[in-house]
């Protein structure tokens, strides 16, 4: 493999320099897994289409995160089993979260996140596994929420992108359009630049943060940047090779306390990502990467970078997250 070019400077260089506010850790924020993005949803539908068609029903909603909102109609001993009518139709909920269940009771009015647990396709039975239930009488109004989040986002309020010859789809919420950069000449090299296959948007400007926060999502062409050899299949040393290319300094850390990727993720759509965090001066930079097809069979295909870089480590990654969960990447 061939030492890749420079994919991003001017992102970096441009953005004003401010005080090291300091990293406690390289636990991935942008883990799917852990952080979900809960679709809302009609439980009582669901569970009527499920009467008629089970199988079609769990294949659709097994790998999703839901989130709807109901009434506590009894809360069994152990305080983990609950009964929440949703609409006309009583479901069971399970959780481990006791304290959150403690502050409910009879008649309280309950906002569930969680996925569907399809029990038994013989008796049609269907449970819900609850991450977090919350006593609220809330409206929900948007097509997906984020745990704890300060807003909800919609398909109706997005704007679609697509990259890479429509090889990698996302929304993003209109008020980002905004805030993409300019002079994509200045940020990334001369093949993703005439190509077109990057953005970059500065996304503190959505809350008017003076704080830079920057998310930038490219296609790094296996074929274009590496030569001909068995490393392209190696796909966790070219995405190593990536982060090196941005962040020198990590070529410091392989070898110690951080592995790669640090950390898995899965995405509703099924998108697999590998996730690193890494330094860049003042700034904590994250990485997640997932492979993209090829357009024939003559095409090695390559990877969907994301970046998303800020210096304020306790900012909550809400809008990026939701973004990564409408990813598409082909295949």
């Amino acid at each position: 493999m061939r030492k890749t070019k420079r994919l991003i400077v001017a992102v970096l260089t441009l953005i004003t320099a401010m005080c090291m506010c300091g990293f406690a850790t390289n636990t991935p924020k942008l883990n799917i897994d852990k952080r979900p993005v809960y679709a809302r949803c009609n439980v009582s539908e669901i569970i009527s289409d499920a009467k008629n068609n089970y199988s079609d029903t769990s294949s659709k909603y097994k790998d999703v995160e839901i989130i709807d909102a109901g009434v506590v109609k009894s809360i069994e001993k152990n305080q983990k089993t609950l009964t929440v009518k949703f609409l006309s139709t009583e479901v069971k909920v399970k959780t481990d979260q006791k304290s959150e269940v403690a502050k409910l009771s009879v008649g309280s009015n309950v906002t569930v996140y969680g996925k569907f647990d399809f029990e038994s396709e013989k008796k049609k039975t269907i449970s819900i596994n609850a991450d977090h239930l919350i006593n609220e009488d809330v409206k929900l109004s948007y097509d997906y929420y984020l745990y704890g989040g300060k807003r909800g986002y919609s398909i109706g309020d997005s704007t679609s992108i697509s990259l890479a010859d429509n090889r990698i789809k996302y929304m993003i919420p209109n008020d980002w359009v905004a805030t993409e950069a300019e002079a994509y000449d200045k940020i990334f090299n001369s093949k993703i630049y005439s190509d077109q296959t990057g953005k970059c948007y500065y996304i503190n400007r959505v809350f008017g943060n003076a704080e830079p926060e920057v998310f930038c999502i490219f296609y790094f062409d296996n074929n274009y940047f590496l030569e001909k050899s068995g490393n392209k299949d190696k796909t966790e040393d070219i995405e190593k090779e990536i982060i090196n290319n941005i962040c020198p300094k990590e070529k410091d850390v392989w070898k110690g306390i951080f592995t790669f990727p640090t950390e898995e993720s899965t995405s509703a759509n099924g998108v697999e990502f590998d996730h690193y965090v890494a330094n860049f001066d003042n700034y904590r930079i994250e990485f997640a990467f997932t492979p993209v097809k090829g357009i024939n069979a003559d095409d090695n295909g390559g990877i969907c970078v994301v970046m998303h870089m800020y210096i304020d480590d306790s900012i909550r990654p809400d809008d990026v997250l939701y973004v990564m969960n409408s990813l598409i990447v082909s295949k």
